[in-house]
């Protein structure tokens, strides 16, 4: 029978059985041409076929426009009340509009209303037109049984255009936040690398002319750090999106000691979970990042701590800070990034720049359990 939900992508197998499943039913309109072909009157074809034509129409639009339902079954109704009359071996169209009613009827009530309603017409005509109860009464108790029957399988297929609605809707939401995290990822390591590129380039500019030799190291480093940056680039964008916090730790301290920024780092804690691990790390790279960019700093300090079945990681340096500051792409990414987990995002200017990023943590391992671990998953 012909369906009214909302159209969804099936795979083409499913496509041809739903074809069949919807157009089999057409073989008992044979019933309709009975009478025509038993009376062979010309006039009589002149009159069924337009009206055939028309029931055609009414059975296949609706799955061209889902919206005409309800309209279409009305007018098989009306083609039936009109021409029952005068043919009826046609009174099986009733059948057909209950069997539409659960599809183009959205709330169960209404639809078993419609339903007895059905009923109610076919007998009313019958008994107007004084047919045969045997044929007016039994057109109105299979019209009702097959249409209580398709109630259920209606709802099973509005249950299923709702599922297919939402799986397309989530597969919207994960794209969405795939490019998100891919513009932040890229903005956290080209902004990094970019900005440690440019300034060894100003110093090997500055060292040109004065320290040749020099000036060729950091050309030479520029290079490194530019094949560096490619690499990340594509491990960002496959979802690798740091190496960890000891690597990230180690880059920091050359990146800051490259402008003049003393950095005093605790080490990181051992046994981090890779998601957090991961964010920590890239949330040090924006940070890191912007003391370059903008602090003017002289000092950074970066201290670790583990208590309350969370990891704390704060962040300062001595800087000059803005008035006015408000939260750009960098803080907002820091904090979209603890947010995801779960954690929360804190930034205080005072007497220079101040993060504080806590990341619940649901299982710290050892590193006797972390290796372990390593051994098994290699």
């Amino acid at each position: 029978m012909p369906e009214q939900c909302a159209n969804s992508p099936v795979q083409p197998m499913r496509k041809r059985e739903g074809f069949v499943a919807r157009y089999i039913w057409l073989a008992y309109s044979a019933f309709f041409f009975v009478q025509p072909v038993m009376h062979h009157s010309l006039r009589e074809w002149l009159i069924f076929v337009p009206w055939f034509a028309a029931f055609l129409f009414c059975y296949i639009y609706p799955d061209i426009n889902k919206r005409a339902g309800v309209w279409c079954v009305l007018g098989m109704l009306a083609l039936g009340l009109g021409y029952v009359p005068f043919n009826e071996g046609i009174a099986g169209l009733f059948i057909f509009v209950g069997a539409f009613i659960p599809f183009v009827v959205v709330d169960l009530a209404w639809a078993l209303a419609s339903l007895a309603l059905l009923a109610c017409i076919v007998c009313a005509e019958g008994l107007l037109f004084h047919m045969h109860p045997w044929l007016w009464g039994t057109i109105a108790v299979v019209a009702t049984v097959v249409g209580g029957a398709n109630l259920s399988h209606a709802r099973e297929k509005r249950s299923a255009a709702r599922l297919v609605r939402a799986q397309e809707e989530i597969e919207h939401l994960a794209t969405v936040a795939e490019r998100e995290r891919i513009a932040r990822d890229l903005h956290d390591v080209l902004g990094h690398t970019l900005s440690m590129i440019t300034l060894k380039a100003e110093l090997a500019g500055k060292l040109l002319a004065s320290d040749p030799g020099r000036a060729a190291m950091e050309i030479a480093d520029v290079e490194q750090t530019a094949r560096r940056a490619l690499a990340e680039v594509r491990e960002a964008v496959g979802g690798y999106r740091a190496q960890g916090l000891g690597s990230e730790l180690a880059r920091a301290r050359q990146t800051l000691a490259s402008v003049g920024v003393r950095m005093e780092a605790d080490a990181a804690p051992p046994g981090i979970p890779a998601a957090e691990e991961t964010v920590l790390a890239l949330i040090l790279r924006e940070a890191v990042t912007n003391i370059v960019r903008h602090a003017a700093a002289t000092r950074c300090h970066i201290q670790f701590a583990t208590a309350g079945g969370q990891i704390t990681l704060r962040i300062q340096d001595n800087g000059a800070v803005a008035a006015g500051l408000r939260e750009g792409n960098g803080l907002r990414g820091m904090r979209e990034r603890a947010e995801a987990l779960g954690g929360s995002f804190q930034w205080k200017a005072a007497q220079g720049m101040q993060l504080q990023i806590a990341l619940p943590l649901h299982a710290i391992r050892t590193p006797a359990v972390a290796e372990a671990a390593a051994e098994v998953t290699a």
